[in-house]
């Protein structure tokens, strides 16, 4: 309401509310997706107990920076592949 009232003083066009109105939505998911998270996390912890919820959590960080290592030469090779492919 207050966002579009500012927005129609300013003279904003549809294409900036389309814009701003997409990076709400991206905003309300990420906090949504967020909570989700930090909810899985407390169910998992009382769940599994301290013991099997720490072996989770360390297998969970290894797993981390293979997981960015994996995606940085996968992004090459698609890159390479692409470019042999005619």
């Amino acid at each position: 309401m207050i966002l579009s009232r500012i927005l129609d003083k300013a003279g904003a066009s549809s294409a900036v509310r389309s814009v701003l109105h997409r990076a709400g939505l991206t905003m309300i998911l990420q906090v949504c997706a967020a909570g989700l998270s930090y909810g899985s996390q407390v169910f998992l912890a009382r769940w599994l107990g301290v013991h099997e919820f720490g072996v989770y959590i360390f297998a969970w960080s290894l797993a981390q920076p293979i997981a960015v290592a994996v995606g940085i030469g996968l992004s090459q090779a698609c890159g390479a592949l692409r470019s042999t492919v005619p």
